[in-house]
C-alpha cells in the first residue's frame, strides 16, 4: 500500500500551498525536507517589520496536549510584542487541530475558520490516505517559537519543529519510525498570519531542513 507523508510543508505566499510528499513506502505521519511539490496559487505577501519593544504576555510559555497516542508540546518565549499575542495564539490553535487530526481525528469544524480555505483542503487531501490505512501519527512533536515580527494585520512567527520523537502507529498497533524522521529530525518553521477581516489566520506554513 503506497500513501504519503501526512504533514504537509505549506508555501511562501499567502494562499500558497506547496505540498510536500514522502516516499512510498509505508511512510507515515511526518513531514518530509525532500519532497516534491504540488498545487500551487500566489498572491503578493505583504512585509513584515520587526518589533521594537517586546513586552511580557500572560500567556504560558509552554503548552502540552495529549492527543490519543500523540503528545504535542509548544513552546513560546515569556516577552513578545502584545500586539502579537492573538496571532500566535491562533497559530498555536492550528498546530492542536491538527496534532489531533494527525492522531486520528476527525477535521474539527474550527480548522477551517484558522486557515485559509486552500491550506485547509491540501491538509485533509494529505490525511485522506493516512485515515483509508487507519493509520495514526504518534509520540511527541515539539514546535518551539523563537522570533515574532508584527505587521499592521500581518505577523510572521520563525521556529523550530521538532519531529525527532514521531512515530506512526499501524492499524494493528504496531508501531515504525518514518523514514524522514531519520533524515531530517528537526525542521526549520516559519509561518505567517493575516487579519483583515475576523480572526487570525494562517496563510503561510513553511518546513525546510534545519537543524535548530
Amino acid at each position: 500500500m503506497t500513501k504519503s507523508h501526512i504533514f504537509p510543508v505549506i508555501a511562501a505566499v499567502p494562499v500558497s500551498v506547496l505540498v510536500a510528499c514522502g516516499d512510498n513506502d509505508k511512510d507515515g505521519g511526518v513531514p518530509t525536507p525532500d519532497g516534491t511539490p504540488s498545487r500551487t496559487a500566489s498572491s503578493r505577501a505583504p512585509t513584515a517589520s520587526v518589533t521594537a519593544s517586546p513586552k511580557p504576555t500572560a500567556a504560558p510559555t509552554r503548552v502540552v496536549g495529549r492527543y490519543q497516542d500523540l503528545t504535542l508540546v509548544l513552546l513560546r518565549p515569556a516577552t513578545m510584542d502584545l500586539k502579537a499575542a492573538s496571532a500566535v495564539e491562533a497559530l498555536q490553535q492550528f498546530d492542536q487541530l491538527f496534532a489531533e487530526m494527525v492522531a486520528g481525528a476527525p477535521t474539527p469544524a474550527k480548522f477551517s475558520q484558522l486557515a485559509n480555505p486552500a491550506t485547509a483542503k491540501i491538509l485533509n487531501d494529505l490525511l485522506e490516505p493516512q485515515r483509508q490505512a487507519k493509520e495514526r501519527g504518534a509520540g511527541q512533536l515539539t514546535i518551539r517559537t523563537t522570533k515574532v515580527k508584527v505587521g499592521t494585520s500581518l505577523v510572521m512567527v520563525d521556529g523550530c519543529f521538532d519531529q525527532s520523537e514521531l512515530m506512526t502507529v499501524r492499524a494493528d498497533g504496531s508501531r515504525y519510525v518514518d523514514p524522514t524522521v531519520k533524515r531530517g529530525p528537526t525542521m526549520a518553521l516559519r509561518a505567517m498570519l493575516t487579519k483583515t477581516a475576523g480572526p487570525w489566520r494562517v496563510d503561510e506554513y513553511v518546513l525546510s531542513a534545519s537543524k535548530c
